[in-house]
């Protein structure tokens, strides 16, 4: 019995034995592993920068197939089949981040996992660094501040402005913007910490801030204390618009407010875009030079966020040559810069210290800026705060200067329309001394005015001298004025280029005028000159043209003086006269006039330059005149070498009538069917 027993536990016993064997063999463990630390670690730290990512590879492995999911912070990510599987994962924010994955298989289910903390890492970016000792400074930050407390009203501006407005528990005195800040104050929300350049260290430390933002200006021994207690501080000493851009973007990633942040900043780049597709067109000499006081003539030197604020505007600093940074500016260099302008923060109710000094300074009554009433006042807190606002800064400078063109006695200057947005007009402006010249330049329709004469080529433009903000205009001694006409037009519309006139309506004669004009058919632009700036409205128009063409036979012909008179079928606007020669010679005419029919009375008359001077076919008239339709006007005309002629008492052509008086040619013989072929236009 006891061996039959033995026996049968031993049988037990080896079942159980291949049992547990089998059991074994249908289960199998897994190995994670990560691209980090290159082991098996569950729990590792990475760190990322602005605008950088961290891509890191997750594996596991076992010996058995399994269907696996992956996860990352429990939203689903990949599904594969095996042995074994990856992940390849990006970290682009900071933050705490669980990667899982779980293997199914039949009734078996396993899961592994990872702890990751994320780090976002600020470290040359933070101007912090610019204090001695803290060259290598940088703080790592992997949760979301939650008590932030700003140690200048640009920062707190900047924090409300990306959407962190509801972490900040902590102000200067002097945060006041956006209203927001001050309802906060006044409800207990959000605490005052003392000033911009007295804060209070214990005050600060009480809140128990998890993030400090602080600005050029706040005192280096706060801030050295507040570091040494572990304290994240992230400053600010923008030396540029671009840089107060860059520290809205860093605040934003810092407070995960990155989607806020990217829309605000669309907004302000798109804003300064637009002010410099203006500016950008001036040349260096045509800025106006700006002065910007504080009290005392403290001034913004070169690498100062003001200065790029000037020179966005379309100004030019005058201390930027002096010195780098904030410094004062003395009397004796403000004089010989003689500034055109002048800009003086001030408060809300209109008060400066900055502007009392200016105006009250004697020695600066001569001053170009102050004579001439252009020094203006702007809200401090927007012109002395580098946030979101400097964008309002800019627009408002740039409102002050707008227009406003500072034109060297040497040479002369070229303004371009497309700064007032008018493309297809240009300005030379030359002057007998230095002056600034407020201009405005607009797009007219029309319709708006009485109609120009002829025919209406393009787009008309008004221009405009703001006398009241302008130096002394009469000192402009040479006036160019170029208008693009479109080629393709003018051929749909029959017109020849060399008909194209410039015309100008003197409003306050309420009269149009056509003026001397000069084509250049390679760059299809029509010019005028003038000895001053004349206000009105300017366009181009095809004058219309009396042409006898070219006779058959324009022989016999010689030189002489012809008498006779014309009668045009439409008007025509007169600038010069094309005289037709016989081939092979130097046919031209050497003077021409014409007087009023009824009273003799001269309307015009024109020389020959010679045969050096450009076309020597034409007479160009100083100045123009118009030959009515249906009236008709008598004529003297020299002519020269061998021009064409009509032999002809009278010649009717589509333009009108000319008629034969006499013509007395050079041997003087008197002839009565002597017409010359002219082309008036």
């Amino acid at each position: 019995m006891t061996g039959y027993l033995q026996s049968g536990w031993s049988k037990l016993l080896f079942s159980i034995f291949l049992i547990s064997i089998s059991i074994a063999s249908a289960s199998s463990g897994i190995t994670q592993w990560n691209s980090v630390t290159e082991d098996t670690s569950d729990n590792f730290s990475v760190d990322i920068g602005i605008d950088e990512s961290k891509e890191v590879e997750f594996s596991v492995s076992s010996d058995l197939p399994y269907e696996w999911t992956w996860s990352v912070n429990e939203e689903g990510i990949k599904e594969s089949e095996g042995e074994s599987s990856n992940l390849s994962f990006v970290f682009e924010d900071y933050g705490i981040y669980n990667v899982s994955v779980v293997g199914d298989r039949e009734n078996e289910t396993e899961c592994v996992s990872w702890n990751v903390t994320v780090s976002l890492v600020i470290g040359e970016e933070n101007d912090v660094r610019e204090l001695e000792g803290l060259e290598d400074y940088a703080f790592r930050i992997s949760k979301r501040p939650e008590r932030i407390i700003s140690m200048a009203p640009s920062c707190t501006e900047i924090l409300f402005a990306v959407g962190a407005g509801d972490s900040v528990v902590g102000v200067t005195e002097y945060c006041d913007y956006p209203p927001e800040v001050e309802e906060k104050k006044e409800k207990g929300e959000i605490e005052v910490i003392g000033g911009y350049s007295t804060p209070s260290f214990e005050k600060i430390v009480d809140l128990e801030p998890d993030l400090i933002t602080g600005a050029y200006g706040n005192p280096d021994d706060v801030i050295y204390r507040l570091i040494e207690l572990g304290y994240p501080i992230y400053a600010q000493n923008p030396k540029n618009i671009d840089e107060i851009f860059t520290h809205i973007k860093i605040t934003g990633a810092i407070t995960k407010c990155t989607e806020n942040t990217t829309s605000l900043l669309d907004d302000l780049k798109g804003a300064i875009e637009e002010i410099e597709e203006r500016t950008e067109l001036l040349e260096e000499e045509q800025r106006p030079r700006v002065f910007r006081p504080c009290p005392g003539f403290w001034t913004c030197g070169n690498e100062t966020f003001m200065n790029d604020v000037i020179e966005t505007a379309g100004g030019e600093n005058i201390a930027a040559k002096y010195f780098l940074g904030w410094q004062a500016l003395g009397i004796e260099e403000i004089i010989g810069e003689n500034p055109q302008v002048i800009l003086c923060p001030a408060t809300e109710e209109g008060e400066s210290l900055a502007y009392e000094q200016i105006m009250s300074e004697e020695r600066l009554k001569v001053v170009d800026a102050v004579r001439n009433s252009r020094v203006y006042l702007i809200n401090g807190d927007l012109i002395c705060r580098p946030g979101p606002r400097v964008v309002n800064a800019t627009g408002i400078v740039h409102e002050c200067l707008y227009g406003l063109f500072n034109i060297p006695e040497e040479g002369s200057t070229e303004i371009k329309g497309a700064y007032f947005g008018v493309p297809f007009i240009s300005l030379e402006l030359g002057a007998e001394e230095n002056l600034a010249l407020r201009l405005d330049i607009s797009e007219v329709e029309v319709s708006e005015i009485e109609k120009a004469p002829g025919n209406t080529i393009g787009k008309y433009v008004r221009i405009e001298v703001n006398e009241s903000d302008s130096g002394n205009s009469e000192n402009i001694s040479e006036v160019v004025i170029n208008i693009k006409y479109d080629e393709e037009e003018v051929e749909e519309e029959g017109m020849e280029e060399n008909n194209i006139k410039v015309c100008f309506y003197n409003e306050s004669e309420g009269k149009w005028n056509i003026l001397k004009t000069y084509i250049s058919t390679e760059d299809n632009i029509a010019s005028t000159e003038f000895s001053c700036l004349n206000e009105g409205i300017y366009g181009l128009t095809s004058s219309g043209v009396f042409d006898t063409g070219s006779p058959g036979n324009p022989y016999p012909s010689i030189f002489g003086v012809h008498h006779g008179n014309i009668t045009p079928s439409h008007n025509v606007y007169v600038t010069k006269m094309y005289t037709y020669l016989c081939a092979g010679t130097g046919g031209h005419s050497e003077e021409v006039a014409f007087y009023n029919s009824t009273t003799g009375e001269e309307i015009a008359n024109g020389t020959w330059k010679g045969y050096a001077v450009g076309d020597y076919h034409y007479i160009e008239f100083e100045d123009a005149f118009v030959l009515h339709e249906g009236a008709t006007y008598n004529f003297v005309i020299h002519t020269g070498s061998y021009p064409q002629v009509h032999h002809k008492n009278v010649l009717v052509v589509g333009d009108g009538t000319m008629t034969c008086t006499n013509f007395t040619d050079a041997n003087g013989i008197v002839h009565y069917e002597w017409i010359p072929a002219i082309k008036i236009f």
